[in-house]
């Protein structure tokens, strides 16, 4: 995964594009808001190309006038749970899981904003009932396994 961790900006407005492009499996974006800024290119189960750690920096460049001048390269040290029938999870044990750790993220795009926030509220939830914690974090997942074969189905399908 190449990341580039944050940079300073003059803008604080609130500001997001994503990239869906063939140099990754995955998708690239940048986000923004109060005066920083990040940008990340990812792709799950293999490295990236050389083309596609040249074609981001470029593209932000030429589409929104940004340019960092350090790039970091990251492995997967914490890689997002979404390979398995078994996530999302609250519970393991005694302990609550939120955000990448309850596997809440969306298994065909990742979408960290669901795992984030949704799970921060209903880990949250759980101090004042488990048992509607429970109901709520299953509702908000209720499709998630249906999404995971059929990403599954499609990376297999693909060309």
């Amino acid at each position: 995964m190449d990341i580039l961790l944050q940079g300073r900006l003059d803008d604080r407005s609130p500001f997001c594009v994503a990239y869906h492009q063939e140099y990754t499996h995955d998708y690239a974006y940048y986000a923004s808001a109060n005066g920083m800024g990040v940008a990340v290119l990812f792709q799950r189960g293999k490295p990236l190309s050389v083309t596609a750690k040249e074609w981001f920096p470029k593209q932000l460049l030429e589409d929104e006038g940004l340019k960092f001048s350090d790039w970091h390269t990251i492995g997967n040290i914490a890689g997002t749970p979404t390979d398995s029938l078994s996530n999302p999870r609250l519970f393991p044990g005694d302990l609550i899981l939120t955000e990448t750790l309850s596997g809440m993220q969306d298994p065909s795009m990742v979408l960290g904003v669901h795992g984030a926030l949704v799970s921060g509220k209903i880990a949250a939830m759980v101090v004042h009932g488990r048992e509607k914690a429970t109901a709520k974090f299953h509702r908000m997942n209720r499709w998630w396994k249906e999404a995971y074969l059929l990403r599954r189905l499609l990376r297999a399908t693909h060309p």
